[in-house]
């Protein structure tokens, strides 16, 4: 395997990213008043998603080889929106439709793929649709009323 300059300048840039998000991440948590990890642990979500996103970008001439890991990603960052907004809200019982919107992570982890990765315009429409069904399907289902 060839090393040149451009991929370790590469590495130690996306390395940085990562310390200094996670800094950041850390400063706000002590500083911050009323934030707790109690709330936002969902970030830990974000950050996994984030690990497997930057591989594609940060390395172009990789991509084609790499752009299969968009799918978990998205469906990582998919989870961490859906508990994100649960413990934000507090309002747990959505989860018995908002899981519906997890086959629109692998959609969107499609779609990125096909596009990044060249996978062809098949593979691009069938995450489209993905995306899309799950993003109607929630709407077919009503929340029960409380009982009087």
């Amino acid at each position: 395997m060839r090393c040149s300059v451009n991929t370790v300048d590469r590495r130690s840039t996306v390395t940085a990213i990562i310390l200094i998000g996670l800094g950041v991440m850390f400063l706000a948590f002590n500083t911050i008043p009323g934030l707790s990890l109690e709330r936002t642990w969902p970030v830990i979500f974000f950050v996994v998603a984030a690990g497997f996103y930057l591989p594609p970008l940060a390395w172009p001439s990789e991509r084609k080889g790499l752009s299969a890991l968009f799918i978990p990603g998205s469906i990582l960052l998919t989870l961490g929106l859906i508990f994100f907004y649960n413990t934000l809200t507090n309002d747990w019982e959505s989860w018995a439709y908002a899981w519906t919107l997890i086959p629109g992570g692998v959609g969107l982890g499609l779609a990125l793929a096909a596009r990044f990765g060249e996978w062809g315009r098949g593979a691009l429409w069938v995450g489209v649709w993905m995306i899309a069904g799950a993003l109607l399907l929630p709407r077919s289902f009503t929340r029960p009323s409380p009982p009087p």
